[in-house]
């Protein structure tokens, strides 16, 4: 039975205690599970970390009211980062070649709700590509199937998965739903577009992005045996997403002039992931910044290092994000995303 706000709320008080019950420890054991999986992984394919600045110089215009803003010594304003991919990209014009960091992030989200936090834990990985843009596709999806398995499997983290359903009785007892060649569902937005409205129902725009309400509902259709789609599976892909939805250094489709070389990862109704391959070329970025809906200049001293880096030569680029505690809220199959963190962080709470 779900808790009330009031039950959820009196829990976070005194997370001391409350982590003193089994169930609820081995769900902080399993964050660091996921941690130290995620980790192991990049090592063995040659990643290096890159640890990415949490105070940062520089805002998106337009997004100013996400951002958490302070007063830098009296002499400028600094921002909490939201996500650290402008240096992950400079440290590849750099000739790294396969990087990542996983860090804590910040975002001034107000409304304090089971989806949301002011604070949390992001997987950022980026890399020189080597084929095309489904390279980002084909990583995204052997790195999660792993991350699942072995979660699922090793005794160390089973064992902590099998305490934690005392609380969360559907704990990694979710659909991968692999085809017969061992690949995750795959649809195009337009695809996820069209099972919205003659599926399900649905009136939606093609043009609009997907709504979180929208998400829960394919998530759940997916994850059923009335999918036409393939395999019932909790977890899948949406790639192709169109320009208006995706950010102003996000590629555009070879084919058309409309979609972009993008994808994200839906998980028990929820994206937890989105990748993209990134622009590379120094007079497309320019030209990108200055066109998008709220221009950056691109030669304002905060954005200068990061333009200047692919004026001296950027590699062809790509990479994925993925919300570390999202994966796991899914993976527990937890209503509140809240409880994937001992000590969390919303728009009520600074304490314990």
């Amino acid at each position: 039975m779900a808790m009330t706000p009031e039950a959820v709320q009196l829990r976070f008080d005194n997370r001391i205690l409350d982590a003193r019950v089994s169930a609820n420890a081995a769900v902080a054991k399993l964050f660091s599970a996921v941690f130290e999986l995620a980790v192991g992984q990049l090592a063995e394919l040659d990643f290096w970390r890159i640890p990415t600045p949490a105070l940062i110089g520089w805002e998106f215009p337009g997004d100013e009211h996400e951002q958490f803003a302070l007063n830098y010594f009296d002499r400028e304003t600094a921002w909490l980062s939201q996500t650290g991919d402008v240096h992950l990209e400079m440290a590849l014009a750099a000739d790294f070649e396969r990087v990542y960091d996983v860090h804590t992030v910040f975002r001034r989200e107000e409304n304090v709700t089971a989806r949301h936090m002011t604070e949390f834990t992001t997987l950022e990985i980026m890399w020189a590509i080597k084929r095309d843009w489904t390279e980002i596709m084909e990583f995204s999806e052997k790195f999660i199937i792993s991350m699942t398995h072995a979660l699922q499997n090793c005794e160390r983290y089973s064992k902590l998965t099998k305490a934690a359903r005392r609380i969360y009785p559907r704990a990694g007892d979710f659909k991968l739903g692999l085809d017969d060649k061992g690949r995750m569902v795959r649809l195009k937005f337009s695809e996820a577009k069209q099972i919205l409205r003659d599926v399900l129902g649905r009136q939606t725009d093609d043009l609009v992005d997907i709504t979180k309400e929208e998400e829960a509902i394919l998530g759940k259709y997916l994850a059923s045996d009335e999918s036409i789609v393939g395999p019932a599976t909790d977890i899948f892909f949406v790639t192709n997403f169109p320009r208006s939805t995706r950010p102003y250094n996000v590629y555009a489709s070879r084919d058309n002039d409309v979609d972009t070389h993008s994808v994200d990862i839906i998980m028990c109704g929820q994206e937890i992931s989105t990748g993209y391959q990134c622009i590379h070329d120094y007079k497309e970025l320019r030209h990108a910044m200055a066109t998008r809906k709220h221009p950056i200049d691109a030669d304002s001293v905060a954005w200068k290092p990061f333009v200047e880096a692919h004026e001296v030569g950027m590699p062809p680029l790509g990479g994925v994000a993925i919300g570390l505690n999202r994966f796991l809220q899914g993976f527990l199959g937890a209503a509140d995303i809240r409880e994937t963190v001992l000590f969390p962080r919303d728009a009520s709470r600074l304490r314990p």
